[in-house]
């Protein structure tokens, strides 16, 4: 006997009642087992499911946690460079790169900080370009050195000091000087040797830019000019200079009688080859009572009679 698995027509002729219920439940039996599979499969790392109950169909993929580019990004985060070692990751190209770094940069970088400049030394480290440049530090000096005289440079060595100078009143008296490395300048030191000032005010040292500005000046030294020996003529404030040249300047505004500073000898030659803003030694300005914030050097008047100047500083 075969049994019909479809129900009759309503108001139909056909098996007990039982029997289809019997029907249903056999039809229903691929349903259950295919919900069941997908209720009891929990997908895991790298694996997702999806249930298609209406096609019938349980499906496995392995997910993008699983791919070449999941794998690479992985690695590139628990990858750590350490000393020396420097890593590249490059995504778009899917390359992970290790090199040492014991490059040229490195090594010029460790000998520039092992470096340190001596007396008479200078290390000047020029990074853009790869150099490291060790020259002697001769601060305008030669033979014996400024640092010897307890100076950081003057505009000559003072054993060539033959007579005395008198200022003019109202009259800067400018000097030029090197430095040939970074110092913080204090003063300009000298000598009032055989005539103490009388009478003196608005005297000052200062510091000038081969511009002309004014970068450093002392209070009124009035008073201490007017006893003869040795003077700090100490800037009201330091002076934070770099290599390159300078020129100090002595101001007596106002005199009875000028203190005679220690000078060189009478010596055309002190300038030569040398004009206008470019003049070693000179004189500047009249009837002057204070050092101007700014000076046209190319007015300077060329002096015959250098007077000594030191550079004192740190």
């Amino acid at each position: 006997m075969t049994l019909p698995l479809s129900k009759p027509q309503v108001g139909g002729t056909g098996w007990h009642t039982n029997y289809w219920q019997m029907v249903d439940l056999w039809n229903s039996i691929d349903e259950r087992i295919r919900d069941l599979i997908g209720a009891t499969i929990i997908a895991g790392v790298g694996i997702d499911s999806v249930v298609n109950d209406a096609g019938d169909t349980v499906t496995l993929n392995a997910t993008a946690g699983a791919d070449d580019e999941s794998i690479q990004d992985m690695i590139s985060t628990f990858l750590v460079a350490g000393n020396n070692v420097v890593l590249t990751y490059d995504d778009a190209g899917h390359t992970l790169t290790i090199d040492a770094n014991s490059n040229s940069e490195t090594i010029r970088d460790t000998i520039a900080t092992a470096l340190v400049a001596g007396s008479g030394v200078t290390i000047t480290v020029d990074d853009p370009g790869n150099t490291i440049t060790i020259a002697a530090a001769t601060d305008g000096g030669g033979g014996v050195r400024p640092v010897d005289h307890g100076l950081v440079s003057w505009n000559f060595d003072p054993v060539i000091v033959q007579n005395a100078q008198a200022l003019s009143t109202g009259v800067m008296y400018v000097t030029k000087f090197r430095l040939d490395t970074a110092k913080s300048l204090t003063g300009l030191p000298s000598y009032i040797s055989s005539t103490a000032g009388a009478g003196l005010s608005n005297c000052y040292a200062a510091l000038l830019s081969t511009a002309g500005a004014r970068l450093a000046v002392s209070a009124d030294l009035s008073t201490s000019w007017q006893s003869t020996g040795l003077k700090a003529n100490a800037f009201a404030t330091p002076y934070s200079a770099t290599p390159g040249y300078y020129y100090g300047v002595f101001l007596a505004g106002g005199a009875t009688t000028q203190p005679t500073w220690l000078r060189g000898g009478n010596n055309v030659g002190v300038n030569f080859n040398l004009t206008g803003s470019g003049l070693r030694f000179a004189t500047l300005g009249s009837a002057l009572t204070a050092v101007p914030t700014t000076n046209d050097l190319s007015t300077m008047a060329a002096l015959n009679t250098p007077i000594f100047m030191g550079v004192s500083g740190t």
